[in-house]
C-alpha cells in the first residue's frame, strides 16, 4: 500500500536533485537548519537532507506538502506518537530485511528459524496495523495528503481484512504447535514404539493470494491430506523437521505479496513522517521565539519578498536578524554592491535558503515570498578556507564555475558571492562579464554580490541603454545601506552602484588588517 505523502500520485524518488548538494548546503549555511530540525537524530537528518535537496517544480506539489506540514503542526503531539510507532515498526522491517539478506548471502541459520522469524514478523506487523489504523483515524487530520492516506488504508486494509489475516496467521501458529500435524505410533513387544504415522500437510488451495489473503475458509476447507509414512525411530525427528519446514514455507509463501506490501508501507511512512515531523517542529520552534514563517507563492513573472531574513542566522541567535523587502517584475539579474560586512552575503544566503525551502514544500522565513520554480539552484561562493593557499584559488574558482555551466539548464538559478575576487580587477571583471552576459540573454536568474568595479560599471551602462531604448531593463542594482555617519544597517536596498570599487574592503576580506599588521611588524623586527 502506498503512503504518497511527499507526492500526491507517486512514491518518493531520491534519484534526482540539485547538482551540487554539498556546495549548496555549505554556501547557504544550511547545516544549522538541518541540525535544528533533526534534533540529534541522524536518521531524521539524512531524510531531511534528501528531501530538501530534491526541488519540486510544480505549484500543486508545493501546496500539497505545505498543507500536510500545517496539518501535522496543528496535531503535533498526536503525530509525534505516530512517528514513534512507525519507528518501532520500521525496526522490525529492517530486522526482516537483514534476515533475508543473510539468507541470500548463504547464512548458516537453519530453515526452521527463518520461517519462524518470518511468521513472527507477519504477526507483529499485522497486529501493528490493527492498532495503528484507528489511532491514525482519530487524529482528525484535514489535509488532502493525510485524508487520502486514510482513504487508501480503508480501501486496501479495512479492519475486517486485517482481522481475517490475523486469524489465518494464528491458525498457522497453532498448527506449528501441534494443532494440525499429528504423529501416531503402535506399541511393539517390550512396549517399544514402532510404525509411526505422520499426517502431512500436502495441499492448500492455490487461490489464497488471489483472494487477497482472506483465507480462513481455505485453511479449514482442504487443510490436510493424510499420507502414511513408515519411519524408524532413528529418522523420525529428521523427517518430521523437514516435513514441518516444507509445510511452513509453503503456507507462508501465500503471504509474500501481503508481507512485501506492509514492509514497504511502514518503511515509506516512517521515512516521510520523519520529514514532516521535523518541519512541524521547526514551525513550532519559530513560533516559540516569535518568528514568522509564510507560505510562499509561485509566479513566473514576479520576484518579491517582504521582511525576508536568514533562517540559519535566526536559529543561531534565537531572534530575527535584519530583514529585507523587495518587489520586482521581470527582473532576473540582481547585482549587489557596497562596503564589506554590510549584510550582502547574509542577504544572498537568505534568498538561496528561501528558494530551497519553498521548493521542497516548506514554509519560508518572511512575511511573504514570491518566486519562480527552478530545476536547479547553483551557488558559487568565495571559499574563505582557501585563503591560506599560496596558489590555486583562482583555478579552483574557474573549475567550479565550469562545472556549474556544464550542469546548468534554462530553468536554473545562480547565486554568486564575490566570484573571481582572487584575481586582478581587470581579469575578474572580464570573466564575470562573459558569464553574466550569456546568462542574461538566456534569462536565467542571477543574484550576485561583487566588488568588481569595472564589471559593475559596464553592466550599469548596459542597463541605462536598455531603459533608454525599451523603457525597461531586467537588471536591478542594490547596495548595502549605511547611515550618514557610515554605520552599517545591514539592509539591502535598490541603489545606484557606488562610484568606488571598495577595494580596501575586498583587500581586508582576504588579508585581515590584524594579520597584515603582524606580518609587517615581523618583517621590521628582522
Amino acid at each position: 500500500m502506498h503512503t504518497w505523502l511527499l507526492f500526491k500520485d507517486r512514491d518518493t524518488d531520491i534519484s534526482n536533485g540539485y547538482a551540487f548538494k554539498e556546495d549548496l548546503i555549505k554556501d547557504l549555511n544550511l547545516d544549522i537548519l538541518l541540525k535544528t530540525m533533526a534534533k540529534t537524530d541522524e536518521i531524521t537528518l539524512q531524510v531531511i537532507k534528501k528531501v530538501m535537496m530534491q526541488p519540486l517544480t510544480k505549484e500543486e506539489e508545493i501546496n500539497y506538502r505545505q498543507e500536510i506540514i500545517l496539518d501535522i503542526t496543528e496535531h503535533f503531539d498526536h503525530f509525534t506518537k505516530i512517528h514513534a510507532f512507525l519507528r518501532d515498526a520500521d525496526n522490525i522491517v529492517k530486522e526482516y530485511r537483514d534476515l533475508n539478506r543473510q539468507r541470500r548471502n548463504g547464512s548458516k541459520s537453519n530453515n526452521a528459524s527463518y520461517y519462524m522469524d518470518k511468521l513472527k514478523c507477519l504477526l507483529t506487523l499485522t497486529e501493528a496495523l490493527q492498532s495503528f489504523y484507528p489511532y491514525l483515524k482519530n487524529g482528525n487530520y484535514k489535509s488532502e495528503g493525510m485524508l487520502a492516506l486514510l482513504s487508501r488504508f480503508e480501501e486496501k486494509l479495512p479492519p475486517q481484512r486485517i482481522t481475517a489475516i490475523l486469524d489465518s496467521l494464528h491458525s498457522i501458529e497453532f498448527w506449528l504447535e501441534g494443532g494440525t500435524i499429528t504423529i501416531s505410533a503402535a506399541f511393539t513387544e517390550g512396549l517399544k514404539l514402532g510404525d509411526f504415522t505422520i499426517n502431512q500437510v500436502v495441499n492448500l488451495s492455490s487461490g489464497l493470494k488471489k483472494k487477497n489473503l482472506t483465507f480462513k475458509e481455505q485453511i479449514t476447507k482442504r487443510l490436510l491430506k493424510t499420507n502414511v509414512v513408515v519411519l524408524n525411530e532413528e529418522t523420525l525427528l529428521q523427517q518430521e523437521k523437514m516435513l514441518e519446514e516444507s509445510a511452513v514455507a509453503w503456507l507462508l509463501s501465500a503471504f509474500d505479496d501481503y508481507l512485501e506490501d506492509i514492509l514497504s508501507f511502514f518503511s515509506q511512512f516512517s521515512y516521510e513522517a520523519s520529514f514532516y515531523l521535523a518541519c512541524a517542529f521547526l514551525c513550532i520552534r519559530f513560533k516559540e521565539i516569535g518568528l514568522h514563517l509564510c507560505r510562499p507563492k509561485v509566479s513566473d513573472h514576479l520576484f518579491s519578498y517582504q521582511e525576508l531574513y536568514d533562517i540559519s542566522l535566526a536559529l543561531y541567535f534565537q531572534y530575527r536578524p535584519v530583514a529585507n523587502s523587495l518587489h520586482t517584475k521581470k527582473n532576473h539579474l540582481f547585482i549587489v554592491t557596497g562596503a564589506n560586512q554590510g549584510g550582502k552575503s547574509t542577504w544572498l544566503r537568505s534568498i538561496g535558503a528561501a528558494q530551497v525551502l519553498m521548493q521542497c514544500g516548506m514554509l519560508v522565513p518572511a512575511d511573504s515570498y514570491v518566486s519562480g520554480l527552478y530545476s536547479n539552484l547553483f551557488t558559487h561562493f568565495t571559499r574563505q578556507e582557501d585563503i591560506a593557499m599560496n596558489s590555486g584559488r583562482f583555478d579552483e574558482e574557474l573549475k567550479r564555475m565550469d562545472q556549474i555551466m556544464e550542469s546548468m539548464t534554462e530553468d536554473s538559478m545562480l547565486l554568486m558571492n564575490e566570484s573571481f575576487a582572487s584575481t586582478t580587477e581587470k581579469e575578474g571583471s572580464l570573466i564575470m562579464k562573459n558569464i553574466v552576459d550569456a546568462l542574461y540573454k538566456l534569462k536565467i536568474p542571477v543574484f550576485m554580490v561583487t566588488h568588481l568595479f569595472e564589471f559593475i560599471q559596464e553592466m550599469y551602462q548596459i542597463s541605462e541603454k536598455e531603459m533608454t531604448s525599451k523603457q525597461e531593463t531586467a537588471m536591478i542594482f542594490l547596495s548595502a545601506k549605511r547611515t550618514k555617519n557610515g554605520t552599517r544597517t545591514f539592509e539591502i536596498l535598490p541603489a545606484t552602484p557606488s562610484h568606488t570599487s571598495y577595494g580596501i574592503d575586498l583587500f581586508h576580506q582576504f588579508f585581515p588588517e590584524e594579520e597584515v599588521s603582524n606580518h609587517i611588524n615581523s618583517i621590521k623586527s628582522e
